[in-house]
């Protein structure tokens, strides 16, 4: 099973992390990527001066300890197979680009817990992607 985690880091996403570990402990076969996407881009740093090289450093030091939460949550699961991807631009769209390039057969994301009137007003990366992501969409409690 193919499965795209997207993450932003948050005590909300590291919970989808403990799904995908249920997932495994039944002996399903799970091909992981673990995504992260990060909305200020390359293009916004440099229209504030900011070098490829700086951007790229900076992005790194945001998506390190990201990533290494989800190693060491995964760690000692023979049956799952993972990649890190990070991306840059509007999260939602990324990932449902993502998961329709990757023919990924399933999205597992965390719900941000926003009460129904601020995710009117807000809107949520896991709403927006629930709207439209064309793959089966699990959210994360």
């Amino acid at each position: 099973m193919k499965i795209l985690l997207p993450t932003d880091g948050s005590a909300n996403a590291l919970r989808a992390v403990h799904y995908i570990v249920k997932l495994a402990q039944k002996g399903l076969s799970l091909n992981l990527t673990v995504l992260t996407v990060i909305p200020f881009t390359e293009d916004m740093a440099a229209f504030l001066g900011i070098g490829k090289e700086e951007y790229l450093r900076l992005s790194r030091l945001r998506t390190g300890p990201i990533f290494q939460r989800y190693n060491e949550a995964l760690h000692g699961l023979d049956n799952i197979q993972m990649e890190y991807i990070t991306l840059q631009g509007d999260p939602a769209e990324e990932i449902v680009k993502l998961a329709e390039s990757g023919e990924y057969d399933e999205i597992v994301i965390g719900s941000r817990g926003l009460s129904r009137v601020k995710e009117l007003f807000l809107g949520s990366v896991s709403h927006k992607v629930v709207q439209i992501a064309k793959c089966p969409v699990v959210i994360v409690k």
